[in-house]
Order: C-alpha cells, then sequence, then structure tokens
C-alpha cells in the first residue's frame, strides 16, 4: 500500500517530463545516423570517398580553401551545400597541406568530407524535429511522435544522412516550407508567409527541384477556412 501502481507512475513522468518521449526519438536518430559515418571516407588507399556523389560537394571547398574563389564552378544543384560544406571545411581546421601529396591530400579530404556528412546528419536530425511539430500542429503530440520515430528509423533518410550529398539538407528546408504551410493554413500570420518563402528559396539553393514546395503555402493560403 501506498505505492502508485506502474501505469501511474508512467502517466506522471510523462506529465513531469513532455519533451523525454521526443527526446528519445532525436537520440534514437542520432545514434542511426552517426552510426557508419565513416563508411568510404577517403584514406591512405583512396583519395575520394566512395560515393560518387560526395565529390561534387566539396567543389565548393576546393575552389575557396584551394584557390581562393568564392565560385565552386559548378551547378548541377544549387551552391548552398557546398557553402556549408566549405564552413564545414574551415572549421575542421585541416587546411591543404604544403607539398600536395597523395598523403596530405587524402587526410584534408578525408577530414573535409567528414565535415560534409556531420553537417548532412545535423540536417537529417532537424528533420525529424520539424516532422514532430509539423505532426504536432495538425493532429497532436501523440501524430508529431510517431511521425518523428518513423522519419527516424526510414532507411533511405538514415543513409542519406551520412553522406555528404544534397538530398537530406533540402529535405530538411522543405519540411520548414511545410510547417510554414501548416501554420499559413491555421493562421495565417505575414511571418509564416515569410518563412514559407526563405524556406522554400534555400531548399531550391539547395537543390533546384525545391522550388517546387511553393505550391505548399499557396495552396495552404487558398483553403477556405483556417482553425
Amino acid at each position: 500500500m501506498g505505492q502508485n501502481p506502474p501505469q501511474s507512475r508512467l502517466s506522471g513522468l510523462r506529465t513531469a517530463r513532455p519533451w523525454l518521449p521526443l527526446a528519445l526519438v532525436l537520440l534514437l536518430a542520432t545514434v542511426l545516423r552517426v552510426y557508419g559515418i565513416a563508411w568510404g571516407l577517403p584514406s591512405a588507399t583512396h583519395l575520394f570517398s566512395y560515393h560518387p556523389d560526395e565529390f561534387h560537394s566539396l567543389r565548393g571547398a576546393l575552389s575557396l580553401l584551394l584557390l581562393g574563389d568564392p565560385n565552386p564552378h559548378f551547378f548541377n544543384y544549387g551552391s548552398l551545400y557546398l557553402y556549408l560544406v566549405a564552413a564545414g571545411a574551415a572549421l575542421s581546421g585541416s587546411m591543404p597541406p604544403a607539398d600536395l601529396g597523395f598523403a596530405g591530400m587524402a587526410q584534408m579530404l578525408h577530414d573535409w568530407t567528414l565535415a560534409g556528412r556531420l553537417i548532412t546528419a545535423l540536417c537529417g536530425l532537424l528533420t525529424v524535429a520539424v516532422v514532430y511539430r509539423t505532426g504536432e500542429l495538425v493532429t497532436g503530440r501523440r501524430l508529431g511522435l510517431a511521425a518523428a520515430l518513423a522519419l527516424a528509423v526510414m532507411p533511405l533518410h538514415v543513409l542519406h544522412s551520412t553522406y555528404a550529398t544534397v538530398d537530406v539538407p533540402q529535405t530538411l528546408f522543405v519540411a520548414l516550407a511545410l510547417l510554414a504551410a501548416v501554420r499559413i493554413a491555421r493562421e495565417g500570420a505575414p511571418r509564416d508567409y515569410l518563412l514559407a518563402g526563405l524556406w522554400a528559396g534555400l531548399a531550391a539553393s539547395t537543390k533546384y527541384g525545391g522550388a517546387l514546395v511553393l505550391i505548399a503555402p499557396v495552396v495552404a493560403h487558398l483553403l477556405p477556412a483556417r482553425s
């Protein structure tokens, strides 16, 4: 007697720490995205990553840090992520070696590619949080948690969150634009329109197809009722 049943204690824990379920989902998402992030990085045996597209993500860093030229000279997709990788490469502290030999270049490219992958992993983690917030606004915390958990363990998203490529960063900006569209449908505050345009612009500047997300805030504005 005098002891609370387990269900009551669990309910009390959720009430006292409402952030705990989301924190656990984000922790799971982090572990899945960091595990294996070192796969195929440049090493003493190969100068470039095993992923065929990661070299292109380094073009901004190679151009800026090697040549002092801010133009990445590569426009198959937007330049935003290339500049983010260049910033991450600069912050990594790994600068071009004086002799530009194989070993020195391999180490530099290893550090720069890893910096790009960490930026991607962070974008993937933030996307999980954004999906939670969107689901919470649409239906409630349970849906938000279910949606966040689904994305946290989604194999394709987890896999691409470990590569220095544009897809996961673009997904983050698309998710943010969709969150702003939900807010427009509910309230329509001027700030939400500005944010929808900002996030759509950043999505397009990461990968051009991201501009299509502009359809969402337009549709949200045209909805007959907001609640």
